[in-house]
């Protein structure tokens, strides 16, 4: 028997919750209460001008973009060590050809769309088509393609010497290469029709977006274990910002407390338009808009890691005995 705390639970007859969940829960709702103890405190017409914000973007833009650019360096040397690890044919077989077939309709039925206020689609137009079709498309399919409860003779792949991570792993780079064709297609495709595209600029339009919802929905769906939640999450942020992302811009009229975070929505806005800021400042967004996207797949690359929560039980207390 184990003399730990939390080893023991606290027992009722209708539920069984464990000492550390329950320390967690009343974590959470410090946090909370002293969350909604400062925003009470803060006037409701606070507002900060973009220039004052950009000090903290630029920190940001630095810490996690040291962070991102560490995982994948961790990422690519074990890539590197073990390439025959990674099964290219059936990560191919198994994203199928629906989410490509989507890409292209979605990106060739935009990029001649109509993007004129009131009645326009913000997202159409050959300027805007590939980055508003192929991120979201890509961020669907990647919450879709593992989920530990979805996923057959689960215990038989963990007893495996290869890691399961290396699942999740070979399937987003096959899935990441393969939406990619189709993005640098619909550039190709919008240049036709838009002769002073930038391409360079056009590839920073979709590519952390692109990172960002897919490592949204990977994450939420990792976490919560139900694929079907984490596409439903990727396009709930997909739809806000693509839609609604010029409207979060500092100094835009808009609805308390929804003012406290204005100021600093536009450093992870995936949806960013480079004529609304500087050229420096759209350059911050995209590195901390990519960086978060690494750092959620290397998150939930590591997640596979523990085969404990991957099987769906609690992570044993760390130096625990029994008897």
């Amino acid at each position: 028997m184990s003399g730990k705390a939390e080893d023991f639970k606290i027992v009722n007859p209708r539920f069984s919750l464990p000492v550390s969940a329950f320390k967690t829960g009343v974590l959470y709702l410090a946090a909370l209460a002293g969350l909604v103890f400062v925003i009470s405190r803060v006037p409701r017409d606070f507002s900060m001008p973009l220039d004052e914000t950009r000090p903290l973007a630029q920190g940001a833009a630095v810490a996690l973009g040291g962070l991102a650019a560490w995982g994948l360096i961790g990422a690519g040397r074990a890539v590197l060590r073990r390439p025959k690890q990674i099964a290219w044919q059936v990560s191919l077989r198994l994203m199928g050809w629906a989410g490509l077939v989507a890409s292209a309709a979605g990106v060739l039925v935009l990029v001649s769309g109509d993007n004129t206020p009131p009645t326009g689609l913000p997202v159409a137009g050959p300027l805007r088509a590939v980055e508003a079709v192929i991120p979201l498309v890509l961020a669907v399919q990647a919450a879709l393609i593992f989920s530990p409860d979805d996923e057959p003779a689960l215990e038989v792949m963990l007893a495996c010497p290869r890691p399961i991570s290396w699942l999740l792993l070979e399937r987003l780079m096959v899935l990441f290469l393969a939406q990619a064709g189709v993005a640098l297609a619909g550039v190709v495709i919008s240049r036709a029709l838009l002769p002073e595209l930038d391409v360079p600029l056009a590839l920073a339009r979709w590519l952390p977006p692109a990172f960002f919802l897919a490592g949204v929905g990977v994450y939420v769906t990792l976490r919560s274990r139900v694929a079907a939640f984490g596409a439903a999450v990727a396009g709930v942020v997909w739809f806000v910002f693509a839609l609604f992302g010029r409207g979060l811009m500092p100094g835009v009229p808009t609805f308390w407390p929804l003012t406290l975070l204005q100021p600093f929505i536009w450093a992870f806005n995936p949806y960013l338009q480079p004529e609304d800021v500087l050229t420096a400042d759209y350059n911050l967004n995209r590195v901390i808009v990519l960086s978060i996207g690494v750092l959620l797949l290397v998150a939930a690359v590591r997640h596979l890691r523990d085969e404990e929560r991957v099987l769906g039980g609690a992570r044993p207390a760390s130096g625990s005995t029994s008897s």
